[in-house]
């Protein structure tokens, strides 16, 4: 065999999750799937509760009322209790804990980007509370009871509430998957039904926001190679072709699990992060994927993206985001076959296969064979089976045939690649034994 024989194994794109502490997974059968927004609001809540817990277990409440007998002022307003002075340990948790609170407070918010003026004011006070708690700038507070164990009580009961407004949210949401490619996601695989393999689902929604519709407009006439321009003029014609079958601002299907929606208006960048530039196309990507997100509360929404920097971004605010998945064109495998006579190191003469992959991918574990068409009858013919670990692009394999040779041959083979298992038989010419290659004529005396 020519070429490399090493096994390979199918490979599954990764998929970073922010869920509830960022970390990444790679996987090696089944995807995990991604969680929703609500979700991971509700499991990061819990740890910021908990770390709130661990911050009253280490503090103390002393009584800082300064109304005494005897003094001759009052003082008005006086609370009772008070947190006493943070040791270094207690100082570096309470920094530690705001830190986390205003990250999770920040992707709380979007969720409630119209709150009524009871929502707002209950959303406002719940803030405060935990912030003042946290901080302790040292002002009277009359929420700090005379316990710990009181405190931890009201503090419980405070955190209760970012809970039922997280309950509020998930009233009448739907869960289904939501996906939003970037630019050179759909440059680099247009055929969106094959995102899911990096999910681990067939059933999703994809979304294409305006930025994304803009950049590829503007690559079909000005891309810097042609290849580009010829790429994105491709995509632009599915879409236009998906227009012809529906209405895309509404949905329309390509597949019967796969549907693709088109998104008219652009995100007002600001009002999602203060930080994002709305001059820059990948914040407004990921502007428009987070207002998403806070719409559809329940629905698990992913970037596609192989963007380092917008990845980077998606990760400090709480994104998940999956690589771009390899177009299945770019995944298959492809044999081909073809006999031909040669003599085997001088000693006489006989018919060889080669098997080769003409496809971009790898094809593992095949098993190939020939033998006549069932259709062509008796006397029957095959030879095979023999396997072959793998053969990358343009790699080939040989093996000698003996036996009865037929004017034609049927090729069978089964192999796996980046698409899945492969079963293909075609038929092919044997070719005739060549003049040098026959016995002489016997001489009769």
């Amino acid at each position: 065999m020519v070429g490399a024989a090493r096994n390979d194994r199918c490979r599954v794109a990764t998929m970073k999750s922010p869920s509830p502490a960022p970390r990444q997974w790679q996987h090696e059968s089944v995807p995990t799937p991604p969680i929703s927004y609500l979700d991971r609001l509700r499991a990061e809540l819990g740890g910021v509760t908990s770390d709130l817990d661990a911050l009253l277990d280490r503090s103390v409440i002393v009584n800082v009322n300064p109304n005494t007998s005897g003094s001759g002022l009052v003082f008005l307003d006086a609370a009772e209790w008070g947190w006493a002075s943070s040791d270094a340990a207690t100082s570096i948790m309470q920094m530690q804990l705001l830190g986390r609170y205003r990250a999770w407070f920040a992707q709380f918010r979007r969720l409630f980007a119209h709150p009524t003026p009871l929502i707002a004011a209950k959303i406002e006070k719940s803030d405060e509370f935990v912030r003042r708690w946290i901080e302790r700038d040292g002002t009277w507070d009359h929420s700090i009871p005379a316990t710990i164990g009181r405190a931890r009580e009201i503090a419980s009961e405070q955190m209760a509430a970012f809970t039922e407004l997280l309950d509020l949210a998930a009233a009448n949401a739907t869960g289904q998957l939501r996906l939003v490619p970037d630019t050179n996601a759909l440059i680099r695989n247009p055929d969106v039904a094959s995102y899911g393999r990096t999910l681990g689902t067939d059933t999703f929604l994809v979304h294409l926001v305006p930025t994304v519709l803009g950049e590829l407009d503007v690559l079909k006439d000005r891309g810097k190679t042609p290849e580009l321009r010829t790429q994105a003029q491709g995509v632009i014609r599915r879409l236009k072709g998906l227009r012809d079958k529906g209405n895309l601002a509404a949905g329309v299907k390509v597949t019967r699990s796969v549907t693709v929606q088109t998104e008219a208006r652009e995100v007002d960048v600001r009002s999602v992060l203060d930080w994002l530039d709305p001059s820059v196309p990948d914040d407004r990507i990921l502007a428009a994927a987070l207002r998403l997100q806070s719409e559809h509360p329940a629905s698990p929404v992913v970037l596609v993206s192989s963007d380092l920097n917008l990845q980077n971004k998606a990760d400090a605010v709480g994104l998940p985001y999956v690589e771009t998945p390899p177009s299945p064109a770019s995944q298959r495998a492809e044999l081909s076959a073809s006999i031909v006579w040669r003599s085997a190191d001088g000693q006489g003469h006989s018919p060889y296969i080669t098997l080769r992959n003409v496809g971009p991918a790898a094809a593992c574990e095949i098993d190939y064979d020939v033998s006549t068409p069932i259709e062509a009858g008796p006397p029957l013919f095959k030879a095979g089976p023999w396997h072959v670990p793998r053969l990358g692009r343009g790699e080939t394999d040989e093996q000698a045939i003996s036996g009865f040779y037929p004017e034609v041959v049927a090729v069978t083979a089964t192999w796996r690649d980046g698409n899945g298992e492969n079963e293909l038989s075609w038929p092919i010419d044997f070719p005739p034994r060549p003049e040098r290659y026959r016995p002489a004529p016997r001489r009769i005396r």
